[in-house]
């Protein structure tokens, strides 16, 4: 990779990590920069530890619940809840990074080598982009069953909910082609590594930008408006529906009046 020099702030302000074949010269560090990161407050460190096991222990029992009630009894298995379960799969894809992240904040550096590396940032990219996708499908199929109710049976079915489930999971799969390429774990300055995405021929900056815009377009900006379209339309047939039903209400009170 080819790191440009031009790119680094002077006084090492952001430094956190840097490649092998980055250049420091010139480069003004505060003494002991590169003698590691100061000890973090010990408090603030049990709050995060516990943050991160709480989360780690109920979300893999609350999802393991929902992935066990959905198979195993066929009552369940409805158009929505088929969508749930797979979110509810794309969690516990998350979930099981959080034992890497927890041991990467204790040590303060990535020591799982490179490969654990890639699998560690597909998972969670993975779990980032199918969530967002399976909420965008959700909101969808909101929309289809209150704005077309007559017409909703035939595309609510349990096979057409297995097929775009399918087709979520695919399309998530290869969004997170360019992270399995990139994600890489890159030397720290105080000694091991640190696992992120590096794109080639980019500074660290421009490679960072470029990867925070891809994750924020696909994960967040395209489907939240997507959601918000979808909301959006079942609340307006929501309003015309009761507008309608007051007018008959008024009506009839009218008429029983008269």
């Amino acid at each position: 990779m080819d790191y440009e020099e031009e790119f680094l702030p002077r006084n090492c302000s952001y430094l956190d990590f840097i490649p092998d074949d980055i250049n420091l010269t010139g480069l003004t560090c505060p003494e002991g920069f590169f003698e590691g990161k100061p000890e973090i407050n010990i408090v603030g460190n049990i709050i995060n530890y516990l943050f991160y096991s709480i989360t780690f222990v109920v979300g893999l029992c609350g999802n393991t619940l929902v992935i066990y009630v959905v198979t195993r009894f066929s009552k369940m298995q409805t158009v929505t809840n088929m969508y749930i379960l797979n979110l509810a799969l794309a969690d516990e894809v998350f979930l099981f990074g959080i034992p890497f992240l927890i041991t990467t904040y204790t040590t303060g550096y990535w020591p799982f080598g490179n490969i654990m590396c890639k699998f560690y940032m597909v998972t969670t990219s993975l779990n980032q982009f199918t969530s967002s996708l399976f909420l965008t499908i959700m909101s969808a199929d909101r929309y289809i069953a209150v704005c077309h109710p007559i017409n909703s049976p035939k595309y609510r079915t349990p096979l057409i909910s297995r097929l775009v489930s399918l087709t979520a999971w695919s399309i998530s799969a290869l969004m997170i082609v360019p992270i399995f390429m990139y994600a890489s774990a890159a030397k720290v300055v105080g000694g091991g590594a640190n696992c992120n995405v590096f794109f080639p021929d980019q500074s660290y900056l421009a490679g960072h930008t470029i990867f925070t815009l891809y994750s924020f377009a696909l994960s967040f900006g395209v489907p939240f408006t997507l959601i918000f379209i979808f909301y959006t339309l079942v609340i307006l047939k929501l309003r015309s529906s009761w507008s309608k039903i007051s007018f008959k209400r008024e009506e009839k009170v009218s008429q029983k009046s008269n």
